[in-house]
């Protein structure tokens, strides 16, 4: 009975609790299979970060396509990926266009080493475009980058006029002095005559009638007025010309005066050239004072390549404006590349991606000191090569104390069928022999 008891009042207690609490069944539903998941968080995108990879070579005109890499830190790229970039076009130092890459349709894009490959024809960039050396410059987001590549639109189909030293007994090498086509520059013209009775006389008449035809110089008939007297006396010509002879080349004189005084100073020993107009030297045509002796010589000049409707190219000098020894081998090593101001019909003759990296004057012979590719960059162009290396020999021998010219790649003398530097080389006497 006592053991009973206790029973009931516990049967009693838990009724009362279930009658007064509801009973949830949610915790009969419970899965406890389910697994517990953390707070979630936001998440972490990395954005790449894109960077331009130039070539560690340097390139050259040899070379028919220019690449560059783009590389990404995360292997993943924009679908715009060109739209920052463009190619700078220039002519010498001159920008003659800029191509946005993302209009070219003839850009190739290939996966290199998680990178992707930017390739360009070169002859893609230079459509359109005159023939000459060119040169490209990368455009990033309007930063320009500090690497260039190299083109050539040249032919190299033209004909260097010959050079020479030798003139057979019985003959007269004559250098005349004829104006370019459009009458604003000369080009000395050889040419090898049975000698005359009146060497000075012949000299004349032959300028007088011009160059021969199919050179691109100026063809009018004359090229120069007619003198009817010229005087040799005391080491100075003295040129006689009439109001008569002049007509139609006032505009001219100056360069009728130059190209006349060079021609006859080249065939002296003269001192100078005297020209009278009307039986007078009281009197100034075109700016030109005729009280002057003139004495024009050989300048200081940089011998540029000429050509202009012909299957020939010639050297022509343009004078030099600078004044010191230093500045004049700068000078004309720009020159000779087209940095400067040139006049038309000219072309630049020493490829841009080659490098002067010194110069030696030991005595009177000037050694200067190129980047390795000047005997290999126009090698497969022998007329054009031997253009450049003669505009060198003439250009450097134009300068005050320089007779004989030894050039070299990277230290090395070059030497090859066209020319050996490994003894000093001087200038022809005769140059642009007429063909």
């Amino acid at each position: 009975m006592h053991r009973i008891l206790p029973n009931i009042l516990f049967i009693v207690i838990i009724f009362i609790l279930a009658t007064a609490f509801p009973l949830s069944t949610d915790i009969l539903s419970l899965d406890l299979s389910q697994q517990i998941v953390d707070q979630p968080v936001d998440e972490v995108v990395i954005t790449p970060k894109i960077s331009t990879v130039l070539p560690e070579l340097q390139d050259s005109i040899l070379t028919q396509e220019l690449y560059f890499d783009i590389k990404s830190t995360t292997s993943v790229f924009p679908a715009d990926l060109l739209s920052t970039y463009s190619l700078d076009v220039f002519s010498s130092t001159k920008k003659v266009k800029s191509i946005p890459l993302s209009d070219l349709t003839a850009v190739k894009v290939s996966d290199i080493d998680h990178q992707k490959r930017i390739s360009i024809s070169k002859s893609t960039l230079l459509e359109g475009l005159d023939e000459g050396y060119y040169t490209f410059k990368l455009v990033e987001d309007n930063k320009t980058q500090d690497y260039s590549w190299y083109a050539s639109n040249v032919n190299y189909s033209k004909v260097l006029l010959k050079t020479t030293n030798q003139v057979s007994n019985g003959n007269l090498g004559l250098i005349l002095y004829y104006p370019t086509s459009d009458y604003q520059n000369l080009v000395p013209i050889s040419r090898i005559i049975k000698t005359p009775d009146n060497r000075w006389r012949t000299l004349y008449t032959t300028l007088l009638n011009g160059p021969k035809t199919g050179l691109g110089l100026y063809e009018g008939t004359p090229s120069i007025p007619y003198a009817p007297n010229i005087k040799i006396s005391k080491g100075v010509a003295t040129i006689y010309m009439y109001s008569a002879n002049i007509a139609g080349f006032e505009d001219k004189f100056p360069m009728v005066v130059k190209g006349i005084s060079k021609t006859f100073m080249t065939l002296g020993p003269l001192d100078g050239v005297n020209f009278l107009l009307d039986d007078s030297s009281n009197k100034t045509v075109s700016g030109v004072d005729l009280k002057t002796t003139f004495t024009t010589g050989q300048e200081k000049s940089a011998y540029v390549g000429y050509t202009k409707d012909s299957n020939y190219m010639m050297l022509m000098p343009l004078p030099l404006s600078t004044s010191t020894f230093d500045d004049q081998v700068n000078e004309i090593i720009k020159i000779l590349k087209g940095h400067t101001e040139l006049a038309s019909n000219v072309f630049s003759v020493l490829p841009d991606e080659i490098t002067l990296q010194g110069y030696t004057l030991s005595g009177s012979n000037l050694q200067l000191n190129f980047s390795a590719n000047i005997d290999k960059v126009l090698s497969a162009y022998p007329e054009y090569e031997l253009l450049m290396y003669k505009a060198l020999i003439y250009s450097c021998t134009s300068l005050e104390g320089v007779s004989t010219v030894q050039i070299q790649a990277n230290g090395v003398n070059v030497s090859n069928s066209l020319i050996d530097f490994n003894a000093p080389v001087s200038a022809d006497k005769y140059l642009n022999l007429e063909p």
